[in-house]
C-alpha cells in the first residue's frame, strides 16, 4: 500500500512498493529528483511531515524504516533496513536477507553520501556528517562522523554569558545593577538571534529583577560559599582577582561556571583574573565591557561591544 499525502514529489522519483508492504508519506514532505523508494514484501516505511529527501537518495523499507519530522537528507544518501546474509556454506546471493528496523528521529540532518545501515537508530536532533556510515545508535543532539559513525561533538545552543562579579564590594550587594541594566538591551539582541543568554552575579543582585527573563547563575547555583555583605576583607579579595592571584572559593565557582555552561562568548564588566585564566585555558572568546563602550556598532543583527584580548 502506498499512501501519499499533500507532498511535493518530483516526477523522476521511483517507487517499488510490494502490495503487502506499507509506505506512508505525510503532508509537507519533499522528495526530489531521482530518489528511489523501495518496500519489499511485508516491508514498512513512514516519512513524517516537513522532511526533505534530496537528489539520488535510496530508501529501502523492506524491513522497517521510520523517518521523523523535519528531517534533512542530503543527496546520494542510502538508508536500508535489510542486509545480505553471508555464511560460507552457500553463495551470498542464495542466502536471503536479514531485516532490522531503522529509526531516524525528528530534526535530524544526514549529510551527503552517508549510509544508514539496518538496525541503526539516529536520535532526535542528531547530525550525521557527509560520507559517514551509521551502523549503530547515534545519541540525540549529537554530531557523528566516520565509519562507523561515532559521536565527535555535541549539538548545543549558542550561549553568551553576561558576567558581573559575584563578590560583594563596598558592602553593597547590588553595586552592579547598573551593569545589568546596560547588558539587558544587548542580551535582547543576542536572544533575538537565537542565542541563550546567561547572566552571572550574586543572588542579592538578581533580587533587584523579580521578572528577569534570562537564566541567572550565582555561586549558590554550584553550592559555592562567598563572604557576606559585611565581610571586611572584600578589598583584598578583589585585589587577588585583579592580580590573577588564587582565590579559592571564587576559583571553584568560575571553574564550575565555565565547565557547565561552556559559552561561545563572555562579556565581563570588571576584570577578573580567575575568569580570564579559565577562559583562556578553554580557548573561549571573551570581551571586557565598559559602560561607555556599549553604545557600539550593530552587525548582522547583533550589538557588538569593544573586545578585549
Amino acid at each position: 500500500m502506498l499512501k501519499i499525502g499533500n507532498a511535493d514529489i518530483a516526477e523522476t522519483v521511483k517507487f517499488h512498493v510490494d502490495e503487502t508492504a506499507v509506505c506512508i508519506i505525510e503532508d509537507g514532505v519533499q522528495i526530489r529528483d531521482n530518489v528511489v523508494i523501495e518496500c519489499g514484501a511485508g516491508g514498512y516505511l513512514s516519512i513524517s511531515s516537513g522532511t526533505v529527501i534530496n537528489y539520488g537518495t535510496w530508501v529501502n523499507g523492506s524491513g522497517k524504516v521510520t523517518i521523523g519530522k523535519d528531517v534533512l537528507i542530503a543527496p546520494n544518501v542510502s538508508i536500508t533496513s535489510s542486509t545480505h546474509r553471508y555464511d560460507l556454506h552457500s553463495p551470498i546471493k542464495d542466502q536471503g536477507l536479514r531485516l532490522a528496523e531503522v529509526k531516524i528521529g525528528d530534526d535530524v540532518w544526514i549529510g551527503a553520501n552517508a549510509s544508514v545501515l539496518a538496525g541503526a537508530v539516529i536520535g532526535q536532533g542528531a547530525i550525521i556528517a557527509a560520507n559517514s556510515v551509521v551502523k549503530f545508535n547515534v545519541t540525540p543532539n549529537s554530531i557523528a562522523a566516520g565509519d562507523p559513525a561515532v559521536k565527535v561533538a555535541p549539538r548545543k545552543f549558542k550561549r553568551v554569558v553576561f558576567y558581573t562579579l559575584p563578590l560583594v564590594l563596598r558592602e553593597r550587594p547590588t553595586l552592579f545593577s547598573s551593569i545589568v541594566d546596560v547588558y539587558l538591551p544587548l542580551a535582547k539582541k543576542f536572544a533575538d538571534d537565537g542565542w541563550e543568554c546567561i547572566f552571572v552575579g550574586s543572588n542579592e543582585l538578581k533580587s533587584e529583577y523579580p521578572e528577569f527573563g534570562h537564566t541567572w547563575i550565582s555561586p549558590a547555583s554550584y553550592n559555592c560559599d562567598y563572604p557576606g555583605a559585611q565581610a571586611s576583607d572584600w578589598l583584598s579579595d578583589w585585589k587577588c582577582l585583579l592580580n590573577k592571584e588564587p582565590l579559592g572559593f571564587h576559583d571553584r565557582f568560575v571553574e564550575s561556571l565555565i565547565d557547565n555552561v561552556d559559552p561561545e562568548l563572555v562579556f565581563c564588566w570588571n576584570y577578573d583574573g580567575s575568569l580570564v585564566n579559565r577562559l583562556r585555558s578553554q580557548r573561549h572568546s571573551f570581551a571586557v565591557q565598559r559602560a561607555w563602550d556599549v553604545a557600539c556598532t550593530e552587525s548582522n543583527g547583533l550589538l557588538l561591544g569593544q573586545s578585549w584580548r
